[in-house]
């Protein structure tokens, strides 16, 4: 079976991440008043878990969800359960 050939390209990706790194809305995060779930990798290189811990600091009754055996593409590196995890947060 050959494998499928992902047209995508990590120069861009990294170049267009440049800019959020002055972009900060942390204080403006506590006015978010619907339901919201913040999913983190515990091995993001990209989004430190401490940034995830952070974020759902800041909206009120959020739910943390951290993915000890993950890095940052929660879909790709475990499928099955972070679409399990979020499936269910929506459901409640």
């Amino acid at each position: 079976m050959r494998k499928k050939k992902s047209n995508f390209n990590w120069e861009a990706a990294n170049e267009g991440a440049k800019f959020l790194k002055t972009f900060d809305l942390v204080d403006q995060l506590d006015q978010i008043s619907c339901p919201t779930i913040v999913a983190g990798g515990r091995h993001d290189w990209i989004t430190p878990v401490e940034a995830s811990i952070l974020i759902a600091e800041q909206i009120p009754d959020s739910e943390l969800i951290i993915f000890e055996k993950y890095c940052h593409y929660l879909f790709i590196d475990e499928n099955r359960e972070s679409i399990s995890r979020i499936s269910s947060f929506i459901k409640e």
